[in-house]
Order: structure tokens, then C-alpha cells, then sequence
């Protein structure tokens, strides 16, 4: 049966994913959300500084467990990362045990296949990730899978989530798309550091919080330890995609765009299998990637503008 009126405790609600997750659930849930500043209606979390008193799980159904740092970040600063990324995992999932949370929905990455990514790949492939990001992602779902005789744990392996968000968070601006299209608008060019030659899989916002709902409505019917693959099950050309962004702000905007290429690179395509999710939701994935591209850019050139 749904949630219902059954609370969800969302982490990481200030980011890019987190806050639109926010805003969606909150219309048809009792959302509770985490923030490392004061902020109205967040709870004050700022991990190992302070901590989540059992109270904060009062009434919690569902976990949605977001909260991490990014792929540069974890570069930059591991030690940081290892307390952020995977600490802080194991220390919210197990107040969630204590608590006797039902659902821990954690949001994982398609990084974790890492050199395995040159193939069809479904949820029974072999992990093999490569960066300390991917792999910190990784050793996060094996705990949370020794832990799955004690609660439900579905892992959620997302491709590139792209769209308008509400706000522009740090994150946000990181992502290949909305990335390439503030270059365009501020330097009448696109800089890509390799010959864009790899394969990305793109999936729209819109569609990411609908599975997201879907998969809250239908998750007593999911196994105690479930993974699905998040993705629009088409893994495009980084140059390619880069062209057709170009292509649209001649049509569109009447503004040409020079795209100055890197290094040479070779990447095989493949592709992110996600028969499993679509059948078990009964979801139709399609990107509508002119109107995607055409919104990023009207939604980046006015928040330039007020910038």
C-alpha cells in the first residue's frame, strides 16, 4: 500500500536532487529534511559536528538518503569525503534500525560499474569503479546490504539527472548540461577538456521525480534488498550532444557558439539497461531533449540576468 500520510526524512534537501525531491514529495508526503545550516522547516544536521536525536525519526517511514559530496569534492579532500560520504551512511542508517525505520532509499551512482561501462549493463553486472567517489558509492551499498535483514534497502543507481531546477545550487552548475550552456551564454563558447567522444545516458528531472513517487507508492512490493538501474536506457555522444546545444541557440537565440575540443580520447558506448525499473513501475522513459536543452538555456539566461 502507499506511504500515505507516513513521514519521509529526506538528506542532503539542499542539493541540486535533494531540493527538488523536497519540493515534489512535500505536495503529496510529510516531508522531514536535513540542512547543515538553520534554515526554516529543516532540521539543523551538520555531520560529525552535530547529531540527529531519535526524535528527528519520530513518525519516519521512509528514508531518503542523498546527503554526500560530489566527485570533485571527494578528489580534492578524501578524508573529508570517507566522514561525509560513507560515515555519515552508516551512522544514519543505523539510528534508522534503532528507530525501526521500515524503508532506506539510497541514492547511488552508474560510477560504481566504473570500467565495466563498455557494455549493456543491467543490474547483475559487476561493479567495478574506478574513482574514489564511485568507490566510496560502492562500499556504501554493501553495508546498507548486510543491514537489509533488519530494514528495506533499495539502492538506486542514477545516470546523469538533467532539467530547470527550482533554484541554481553549486552542484547544479557542475552538470555537463546546464555547464556547457552557462559557457555559451557568458563566452560564445563551449570548452570541452577531451574530443567528446564518451557516451553519457541523460535522464529529464521531470522523470526522475516521477520514478522516484512511483517507487514510494509500490515499495512493499519491492524485496528487502532490491537495485535498479535510473536511466534513459540511451547513452549519447558528449560531442554530439554538444552540437546539438550549439545548434540550438542558432535556431533558437540567433547566437553561434564555438566548441573548442581536447584531447583525444576513446571511449566504447554503452548502454544503462533499465528494463527492471521500467517494467517494474510500468513507466515509459523518454527524454524530450530539444525542449530539455531549449528550457535549460531560457532558464540559465534569466538567472544570469538577476545575477
Amino acid at each position: 500500500m502507499p506511504l500515505g500520510r507516513n513521514k519521509i526524512l529526506i538528506t542532503g534537501a539542499t542539493g541540486f536532487l535533494g531540493y527538488e525531491l523536497v519540493n515534489y514529495l512535500s505536495k503529496k508526503y510529510d516531508v522531514v529534511s536535513t540542512s547543515k545550516k538553520i534554515r526554516k522547516n529543516f532540521i539543523k544536521f551538520d555531520y560529525p559536528k552535530t547529531k540527529l536525536t531519535n526524535i528527528a525519526f519520530k513518525g519516519i517511514d521512509t528514508i531518503i538518503h542523498l546527503a554526500s559530496l560530489d566527485r570533485d569534492e571527494v578528489k580534492k579532500n578524501y578524508k573529508n569525503a570517507k566522514i561525509n560520504n560513507y560515515d555519515l551512511t552508516k551512522y544514519i542508517l543505523n539510528l534508522s534500525i534503532k528507530n525501526r525505520v521500515k524503508n532506506f532509499i539510497y541514492i547511488s551512482s552508474i560510477g560504481v560499474y566504473g570500467d565495466n561501462l563498455t557494455k549493456n549493463l543491467t543490474e547483475k553486472t559487476k561493479p567495478k569503479p574506478i574513482d574514489r567517489y564511485s568507490k566510496l558509492k560502492l562500499k556504501c551499498e554493501k553495508l546498507l546490504k548486510k543491514k537489509s535483514n533488519k530494514q528495506k534497502i533499495l539502492i538506486l543507481r542514477l545516470s546523469n539527472i538533467v532539467g530547470t531546477p527550482l533554484i541554481i545550487t553549486k552542484g547544479y552548475k557542475k552538470l555537463f548540461l546546464p555547464n556547457i550552456c552557462l559557457s555559451a551564454i557568458k563566452k560564445n563558447k563551449i570548452v570541452l577538456k577531451t574530443d567528446g567522444s564518451q557516451y553519457r545516458d541523460f535522464l529529464e528531472l521531470r522523470l526522475f521525480k516521477k520514478i522516484i513517487n512511483i517507487f514510494l507508492m509500490k515499495i512493499n512490493r519491492i524485496d528487502n534488498f532490491s537495485i535498479f538501474n535510473i536511466s534513459s536506457n540511451n547513452s549519447l555522444k558528449i560531442i554530439d550532444v554538444t552540437k546539438k546545444v550549439c545548434s540550438i541557440f542558432k535556431k533558437k537565440f540567433n547566437k553561434e557558439i564555438k566548441i573548442i575540443i581536447g584531447n583525444k580520447t576513446k571511449e566504447k558506448k554503452y548502454v544503462i539497461d533499465n528494463r527492471k525499473m521500467t517494467k517494474f513501475l510500468n513507466i515509459k522513459i523518454k527524454n524530450n531533449y530539444n525542449k530539455l536543452i531549449i528550457d535549460i538555456i531560457k532558464f540559465l539566461k534569466n538567472e544570469t540576468r538577476v545575477s
